[in-house]
């Protein structure tokens, strides 16, 4: 009876444990649905530490100061819109690419310089969500 509950409780914790795996960070990113025009949805993550990103058709998007936009190529060539000091808009040209391994995206301009560096969580025909690292 001893051995009996010694098992059940064995299993139970083993269960436990897997259930709070973070089911993401094993999830794999069809990497051709990067192939687009991504804008920050900046209304729909008003509610969320993650920066949601939708198509750059999706959506007649509010006026906001600066909504950040980028392109991505499938021959891993990248174009992001970025603010200036005085707040102008102007876009930079340069590469980028997908590391699977850390579910990363990164952008750099021409001169390797890091423009953009965020974690991949979700990822849909329509709908790009990125968090920080």
């Amino acid at each position: 009876m001893k051995n009996i509950f010694i098992l059940f409780l064995a299993r139970f914790l083993f269960l436990s444990i897997c259930l709070s795996c973070d089911s993401n960070s094993n999830e794999e990113f069809n990497e051709l649905l990067l192939y687009n025009c991504w804008t920050h949805s900046l209304e729909e993550d008003e509610k969320t530490k993650e920066q949601i990103y939708r198509l750059c058709d999706y959506a007649d998007f509010p006026p906001s100061r600066f909504r950040e936009r980028f392109l991505l190529e499938p021959d891993g060539n990248a174009s992001i819109l970025v603010i200036a000091a005085n707040d102008a808009h102007f876009t930079v040209i340069g590469t980028w690419s997908f590391d699977k391994s850390q579910d990363a995206l990164t952008i750099q301009n021409t001169d390797n310089e890091l423009l953009l560096k965020k974690r991949v969580v979700e990822l849909s025909e329509d709908k790009l969500v990125l968090e920080s690292w």
